[in-house]
């Protein structure tokens, strides 16, 4: 699973990559794409304070809107960079891109999911959805800024900062 998750990696990079390289964005793409650029991370940062990967079936906070809230925050991303890159082939390029990583992604993980915590994850999963979130009362207790760090999310927060400052200075 873990080189899956590599190639998942290698993938977005290219992606990113492909649309620095080709961007030719606006002030006001840039700032739409911005804000939906740091909602994706706002999300992925308020799931990583919550999970523990493998260890146990995480069900607080965004979790309990969506079983996939790391891969929905990583969707705003995507999309927020789309944005900024003001084309509809980087459009369809991300669509095309997330859907055959991610679906696929999201299958075997589930199926890992259900055969490690069987009875518990077959029930999550009858009462949260998959992608979309479905909002509800949220229990906030549980987010830890330790387990965003030892999940490694400021990585992210690096790398986006770097694109939002090349992307900056793209504008035209």
């Amino acid at each position: 699973m873990k080189y899956l998750t590599k190639i998942r990696l290698y993938i977005g990079y290219l992606f990113f990559l492909f649309i620095l390289l080709l961007a030719k964005p606006i002030i006001l793409s840039y700032g739409i794409g911005g804000v939906v650029v740091l909602l994706g991370e706002a999300i992925r940062t308020w799931a990583a304070g919550y999970i523990a990967k493998d260890e146990v079936l995480t069900k607080n906070g965004p979790y309990r809107l969506t079983r996939n809230p790391l891969y929905l925050g990583t969707f705003f991303i995507g999309l927020g960079v789309v944005i900024i890159g003001d084309s509809v082939w980087f459009l369809l390029a991300f669509t095309l891109i997330f859907l055959g990583v991610y679906i696929p992604t999201i299958f075997r993980e589930e199926k890992f999911l259900a055969k490690k915590f069987p009875d518990d994850y077959l029930s999550y999963q009858k009462t949260v959805p998959c992608f979309f979130p479905k909002f509800q009362t949220l229990n906030v207790g549980g987010f830890s800024w330790l387990r965003v760090k030892k999940n490694k999310e400021f990585h992210t927060w690096i790398t986006l900062f770097l694109i939002l400052i090349i992307l900056g200075l793209k504008l035209t």
